[in-house]
C-alpha cells in the first residue's frame, strides 16, 4: 500500500533523471545522518529492553526480606528506597525508549522536498527544515541516552541489593 506517496521506482526515476548533482549530494548527506542517528536509537533500544527485562526479573523473583525484629526498621527503609529507585529506574527506561523511538520516525525527503531543491534557486528551507530534523532527532538521542545511563546505574544496583538480600 502506497498511501499517496509514489512508489519507491517512481521516486528513484524521479531522482536520478531531475535532481542535480549538487543537490544529490546534499539529499545523501542527510540520509547518512540520519541513517546514523536511527542505528544508534535503535541499538539504545534493545540495550533498553535489556534492562527492562532484568528489571522485570527482579520484581518477579523479589520475595519478602527475612530480618530480626531490630533489624525491621532499617530493613524496611531499605527496602522503601529500592522500590522508589525501581520506580525511577522503568519510569527512565520507558523515557528513553519513548525518545528513541520518536528518533527513528519516519520523515525524510518526499518527491515535493526534491522538487524544491531542484528549482533554480533552489527552495533553501527545505535544507533549513532537514538539518533541523537532524538537529532534533541527535537531541533526542543524547536525551534518550542520558535516561538510559541512569537506569542503566540503577538496575544493577537493584540486581547487587536483591543477590545481597538472598
Amino acid at each position: 500500500m502506497s498511501l499517496g506517496f509514489p512508489k519507491t521506482e517512481e521516486r528513484l526515476k524521479y531522482f536520478n533523471e531531475y535532481v542535480n548533482a549538487k543537490e544529490k549530494d546534499r539529499v545523501k548527506f542527510f540520509y547518512e545522518h540520519l541513517s546514523v542517528i536511527d542505528s544508534k536509537a535503535s541499538v539504545l533500544l534493545r540495550f533498553d529492553s535489556l534492562l527492562l527485562a532484568i528489571l522485570t526479573v527482579l520484581v518477579i523473583a523479589s520475595k519478602p526480606s527475612n530480618t530480626s525484629t531490630t533489624a525491621a526498621h532499617v530493613a524496611i527503609r531499605l527496602e522503601q528506597l529500592m522500590v522508589v529507585m525501581g520506580w525511577t529506574a522503568l519510569l527512565t527506561l520507558m523515557a528513553s525508549m519513548i525518545l528513541s523511538l520518536t528518533v527513528v520516525w519516519l520523515h525524510w525527503f518526499t518527491l515535493n522536498d526534491l522538487t524544491k531543491l531542484n528549482n533554480e534557486p533552489p527552495d533553501v528551507t527545505v535544507l533549513t527544515e532537514k538539518f533541523n530534523l537532524v538537529g532534533v532527532r541527535t537531541s533526542r538521542y543524547q536525551l534518550s541516552w542520558i535516561f538510559a545511563l541512569l537506569a542503566g546505574i540503577q538496575v544493577p544496583l537493584l540486581l547487587l541489593y536483591r543477590l545481597y538480600r538472598s
